[in-house]
């Protein structure tokens, strides 16, 4: 079996259970991909880290309600609430890399943040690490190979 950007299958109990059930499986995860993230609590409450150009840029917020919260906030509390599930990644041939980070997303906005989070998750980004090259071409108005 082979993953690859997949979020955490299960707690602690399924994911060690997976483990002895299928030990030939392969999973890869790019450090800067938020999808493996979820819905480990510690890996989304690192997320409040990731994708920030600098301190002094600011923090990202976004208002709902008229509530204003800053993207970190939200990360954080989505963590706690994630706490409860106990949900961990498997351990078996769990292989992380680090793609660097799209300068074209580097602006500290919500939309660049989720830019950034698009970029980190394109297939591309895994083919190029695994050192495969694609050849098909994505259709845009189809969004299939």
């Amino acid at each position: 079996m082979y993953t690859f950007a997949a979020p955490a299958s299960g707690n602690e109990d399924f994911a060690s259970d997976l483990d002895n059930k299928i030990t030939d499986a392969w999973h890869y995860a790019n450090n800067n991909d938020i999808v493996p993230k979820f819905p480990v609590s510690s890996a989304i409450l690192a997320l409040a880290f990731l994708f920030i150009p600098s301190p002094s840029a600011g923090e990202i917020t976004f208002t709902y309600k008229g509530l204003t919260i800053s993207l970190r906030e939200g990360l954080v509390i989505l963590s706690g609430i994630f706490e409860l599930g106990a949900y961990q990644q498997e351990s078996n041939n769990y292989i992380p890399f680090t793609n660097p980070l799209d300068a074209n997303y580097a602006n500290n906005t919500m939309q660049d943040w989720f830019s950034q989070a698009a970029a980190q998750h394109a297939m591309n980004v895994y083919a190029n690490y695994l050192d495969v090259t694609l050849t098909a071409k994505l259709d845009k108005e189809s969004s299939i190979l």
